[in-house]
């Protein structure tokens, strides 16, 4: 009894499980074969267009990448002066409109610590 419940029911359940499957795995192939034509359409495109640009450009562009001035590093922030710490204050007031960042209470934090620096030194 157990033998014949086992065998009906699994062969059954699995013939509409696998036509299924292989219609999917067709329509993927199928699918997968319509990317690897574009795709190579989609690449000599932009191969193209770099070619465009003319030798002279772009050694002129290479130039003026060199000759842009480079930003200056970013201080951290123990390293700012009590001026630079000032201007980065005011700045960041203006930007962010008021100091209730975390990088805002930093700056002040640090203030705070090279003012009493100064006082130390004046008192002493």
């Amino acid at each position: 009894m157990a033998d014949e419940k086992k065998e009906v029911p699994a062969e059954e359940g699995k013939r509409p499980a696998e036509e299924k499957k292989e219609t999917t795995s067709k329509e993927a192939k199928e699918a997968a074969e319509k990317k690897k034509k574009v795709a190579p359409e989609e690449a000599k495109k932009v191969v193209e267009e770099k070619k465009e640009v003319s030798p002279q450009k772009a050694k002129e562009l290479a130039a003026q990448k060199e000759a842009a001035p480079r930003p200056e590093k970013r201080k951290k922030i123990k390293a700012l002066t009590l001026q630079e710490i000032e201007e980065k204050l005011k700045l960041v007031e203006a930007t962010m409109g008021g100091t209730s960042s975390k990088y805002a209470k930093h700056l002040l934090q640090r203030r705070e610590e090279l003012l009493q620096e100064e006082r130390g030194e004046k008192t002493q």
